[in-house]
């Protein structure tokens, strides 16, 4: 104990400088832990629970699955035989018209006929004939030209037949287009907007109802062809399910947005709704989407009894999400806001979750 205090005597400087080593040593360690808890205090990770994508809705309207302007027939219209708003069945008729400049066709067709089938008769005669002169030649023994006469009238007796076929079917055609009658192509209900002097326009709607929508090109990839949806009537109240029966893969015109939409169509009954309803569709997403932010690495941090974990996900980036294909599930708690700071086994609070 003396040398020790007979050693401090005598290397006073050296004792202090140790000393003041020793005390700056204690304060940077001191300082580096206040560091390193300030650090921690600064890295606020938000957690989140996974859950599946909200149902996509869309606004649309109810319309017919089948929408036809009629052609008139050829002629002056004599009489139409249905009222604005009439239901029809297939094959009802509907307007009928009369065609002055075909009938006058058809007189001029008819005299034709006429005159053909008296060139028939005449060329018959004419083989008969002939065949007569053959046969007295032919006992005579003066028959060299006989045959060849007979075959001549035969032709001719042939090109005369063909001459009224022609000719009666230009008849037939004919009569039936002096007098046309417009039949409803299929059952539905019409409408007649007669405000055109012999020119009504003739629409026909099929009774079979179909939901009319568009989904933009940023949500296309959340629907497909025989996809449940659910529709309700704001006016009435009234709910659907069923499936979509349409995706069109051409977009609409729309002269207003830089943005494509592509028509949906999905079948409805004409007991629950009616042509020309607005209605709300709901189309429930089976995918996960998490933030795009939660995925450091092409891994996601998932957050058990306070302790993250890091754990591979496979998926894709779609716009501000991770559409997740494996990795996580739904329910999991995930920590959104990953950094480099973050690693197996680092404690995230409960009070951290948003």
């Amino acid at each position: 104990m003396q040398k020790i205090k007979n050693w401090v005597k005598n290397h006073r400087k050296t004792t202090i400088v140790i000393v003041i080593m020793l005390i700056l040593a204690i304060i940077w360690g001191i300082a580096d832990k206040i560091k390193q808890n300030k650090a921690a205090s600064e890295s606020h990770y938000v957690v989140a629970k996974v859950a599946k994508s909200t149902p996509l809705t869309l606004t649309g309207t109810v319309v017919s699955q089948q929408q036809q302007v009629l052609s008139l027939p050829t002629g002056k219209v004599q009489s139409i035989g249905v009222a604005n708003g009439q239901k029809v069945k297939e094959g009802d008729p509907l307007v009928t018209t009369y065609s002055e400049s075909t009938n006058e066709e058809l007189v001029d067709a008819k005299q034709t006929l006429a005159k053909a089938q008296r060139n028939v008769t005449a060329q018959q005669n004419n083989v008969s004939a002939a065949q007569k002169d053959a046969a007295t030649q032919s006992e005579d023994g003066t028959a060299s030209g006989s045959a060849s006469s007979v075959a001549q009238a035969q032709a001719s007796l042939a090109d005369a037949q063909a001459d009224v076929t022609a000719a009666q079917n230009k008849v037939n055609t004919l009569s039936q287009k002096v007098t046309q009658t417009l039949t409803a192509p299929f059952d539905g209900t019409v409408t007649v907007d007669d405000s055109k002097q012999n020119a009504p326009i003739i629409t026909i709607y099929s009774n079979d109802l179909k939901l009319k929508t568009k989904v933009s090109e940023y949500n296309y990839s959340k629907l497909k062809v025989g996809q449940s949806i659910h529709v309700r009537a704001l006016a009435t109240g009234k709910q659907a399910d069923t499936t979509i029966s349409y995706l069109a893969t051409v977009p609409t015109t729309n002269t207003q947005s830089n943005d494509s939409n592509y028509e949906v169509n999905a079948d409805l009954s004409s007991d629950d709704f009616m042509n020309g309803q607005t209605v709300k569709a709901s189309v429930a997403q089976d995918q996960l989407r998490i933030p795009k932010s939660s995925v450091r690495n092409g891994q996601v941090y998932i957050v058990k009894n306070g302790e993250a974990k890091a754990v591979a996900v496979k998926g894709k980036r779609v716009n501000e999400y991770f559409e997740v294909k494996s990795g996580v599930k739904a329910g999991q708690q995930i920590v959104t806001n990953p950094d480099r700071k973050l690693h197996n086994g680092t404690k995230v609070s409960d009070h951290d979750n948003d």
